[in-house]
C-alpha cells in the first residue's frame, strides 16, 4: 500500500531518496526552500510557517534533512507524521572533538 511521506529537502541532498520513494509508489509531499520540482516552497525552519504551509496535513512517514529545520519544526512534523520521522544530520551534528557522540533514535548520521 503507497505511503504519503513528507521529504524536507526534497530538491536538495535528499532528491536521490524522495525520487527512489516516489518511483516504489509511495506518495511525495517534498518541501523545500525554493519550491522546485512540485515540491512546497517554505523555509522549514520557522514552524509556524511551515505548519501554515502543509495546512494541517499528516503523513505517514517522514524524512527530514537536519540542517533545514529547527527543534520546532521538526516537533511539528514529528507530531504530524503517523509512522516514523528520521532526521538526516550533517557530520557536524555528531563531532566527537566537540563531546557530541549520542546518534538518537530514528536519526541518520552522516560521517563520523
Amino acid at each position: 500500500m503507497p505511503r504519503t511521506v513528507l521529504v524536507i529537502g526534497a530538491t536538495g541532498i535528499l532528491r536521490p531518496a524522495a525520487s527512489l520513494l516516489s518511483s516504489g509508489g509511495d506518495q511525495i509531499v517534498g518541501v523545500s526552500r525554493t519550491g522546485g520540482g512540485g515540491s512546497v516552497a517554505v523555509d522549514a525552519r520557522d514552524a509556524t510557517t511551515l505548519a501554515a504551509a502543509l495546512d494541517g496535513t499528516t503523513w505517514d512517514d517522514a524524512l527530514v534533512y537536519g540542517p533545514a529545520v529547527s527543534d520546532a519544526s521538526l516537533g511539528y512534523v514529528r507530531a504530524a507524521t503517523r509512522g516514523r520521522c528520521v532526521l538526516v544530520r550533517t557530520s557536524a551534528a555528531a563531532d566527537p572533538a566537540l563531546g557530541i557522540l549520542i546518534v538518537p533514535r530514528d536519526t541518520l548520521q552522516l560521517g563520523w
